[in-house]
This record gives C-alpha cells, sequence and structure tokens, in this order.
C-alpha cells in the first residue's frame, strides 16, 4: 500500500514537475525568442531538481515493468533486420511500444540533465558551453516528445486490456 502511495506520489509529481519545465523552458523561447532569464531561471532550475528525482525514482520502480521479453525481442528483431517470423502477432506487439518509449525516455534523461549541470563548470570554453546549452535544448525536446508517445501508448494499453 505505501509503495503503491509512494508510485502515484512520484508519477504526479513528475507530471507536474514535466509540465512546469517545459512551460518555463519552451515558452520564453517560444513567445520572445529568447532565452530564459530571472524568476523564470530560478524556478525553472528549483523544478528540475524535483523534475530528477522523479525521472530516477520512475526509473527504479518501473523498470522491471518494462524489460522486452521473447516476443518483444523477436519483433524488435523483425524491425530491425526484416526476418520474417510467423511468431510475430499483433497482440505480440501491445506493450512493445511502450517499453520503447520508456527506455528511450531514460536515456534521453541522461544528456538532458548532464549537458545542463555540465555547462555549469569551467570545463568548456564558451563555444562548448553554447553547444550544451543547444544538447540540453534538443535532449528537453526529445523528452517532451517521449513523454507524449509514452502517455499515447499507455492509454492505448490500457484501453486495448481494458476492452479484451
Amino acid at each position: 500500500m505505501l509503495r503503491l502511495l509512494l508510485k502515484l506520489l512520484v508519477y504526479v509529481c513528475g507530471a507536474i514537475c514535466c509540465a512546469l519545465l517545459m512551460l518555463s523552458g519552451f515558452g520564453p523561447m517560444l513567445i520572445t525568442n529568447e532565452p530564459i532569464t530571472g524568476y523564470v531561471m530560478l524556478m525553472h532550475v528549483g523544478v528540475a531538481g524535483f523534475f530528477s528525482v522523479c525521472v530516477a525514482l520512475f526509473a527504479l520502480f518501473s523498470s522491471t515493468r518494462y524489460i522486452f521479453t521473447k516476443p518483444d525481442q523477436l519483433l524488435l528483431r523483425y524491425m530491425l533486420l526484416g526476418n520474417n517470423d510467423s511468431r510475430i502477432t499483433a497482440s505480440t506487439s501491445s506493450g512493445f511500444w511502450m517499453k520503447i518509449c520508456y527506455w528511450l525516455m531514460l536515456i534521453v534523461a541522461l544528456p538532458l540533465m548532464l549537458s545542463i549541470a555540465l555547462s555549469m563548470f569551467p570545463l568548456f570554453g564558451p563555444e562548448g558551453q553554447e553547444t550544451l546549452r543547444y544538447l540540453h535544448i534538443y535532449s528537453a525536446f526529445l523528452m517532451t516528445l517521449m513523454i507524449v508517445c509514452y502517455t499515447f501508448t499507455s492509454m492505448v494499453y490500457q484501453f486495448k486490456r481494458f476492452n479484451s
């Protein structure tokens, strides 16, 4: 019961933090075409810490649910190599895309967090810091896409499970 409440708290806090980060990160760039500054930057940095913790806890709580099974491996091999296997059916791929989105989210989270953390140290010159900033922006965009795709595939998977 406690674990379920903690998972729910992590999901809700992660969703709220994600929405705030998207608004504060992409909002000023889309509206004024300038990078974030001032109080918006302070809020963005403060919320980012909570979001990082939520991503880490989400990975710890959910990773066993998203292990690739043998049918998933067959489907992935079919998609990548084009091997024709009669054991692959439409029902095999029901949770496959949700697993792909989950692992891509976690993979994209690494450059998202590391790029901005590394830019705070004087290890790179001005060009390197600019490159890290752009890496952070593009990683944030990919993370947003992965979160939207994960949410959509999760809803489709739940809908299929409910109707079967």
